[in-house]
């Protein structure tokens, strides 16, 4: 069976996994799994990686980084996002004032909905900005991401298991 996760103007596809009557587990797309993984980006007119809506991309300084616990982040690490509260940021703000890493988009956190933000980790720098965090400034953007994330790891464990199911079918005698 497949399910999927609609947003703003996407769908978020999972994989299958069955297991036949001999006991073969196989997994497949409706689509193909490479096509199918949902970005956590959107595409400008003239066809540039953006943000997300609802999300604003910016630089942390490393002080601000291991400040907020944010140093563990990273692409290669697969750990990708955290939580900071948004008290936490605005108190960061009312400190520093405008030397604050998050002045820049002080009004959109400002205005969020939800209480506990989510930082993402952007050490690739795919948007060619200069940034290395984005912050979901919605609470649809932190759930698109947090799905997002929910569908990547769902297809790396259905390929571990495919592999592992391939290899001991694999592995018996003929």
């Amino acid at each position: 069976m497949f399910r999927g996760i609609h947003g703003k103007g996407f769908m978020l596809k999972t994989l299958a996994i069955s297991q036949d009557e001999g006991g073969t587990t196989t997994a497949s797309t409706q689509e193909d799994a490479a096509a199918a993984m949902p970005l956590p980006y959107a595409f400008d007119a003239d066809g540039r990686k953006q943000p997300l809506p609802g999300s604003r991309s910016i630089f942390l300084r490393g002080g601000t980084v291991e400040a907020f616990g944010l140093a563990g982040l990273s692409s290669k690490s697969g750990n990708l996002m955290a939580a900071v509260p948004k008290d936490k940021l605005l108190a960061d703000m009312q400190f520093q004032g405008a030397i604050s890493d998050f002045h820049p988009i002080k009004d959109a956190i400002k205005a969020t909905d939800y209480d506990e933000l989510l930082l993402r980790v952007n050490d690739d720098d795919i948007f060619g900005d200069g940034n290395n965090f984005e912050v979901a400034v919605t609470k649809a953007a932190a759930e698109t991401w947090q799905a997002i994330q929910a569908a990547q790891q769902q297809a790396a464990a259905a390929a571990t298991a495919a592999a592992e199911a391939a290899a001991a079918e694999a592995a018996l005698p003929r």
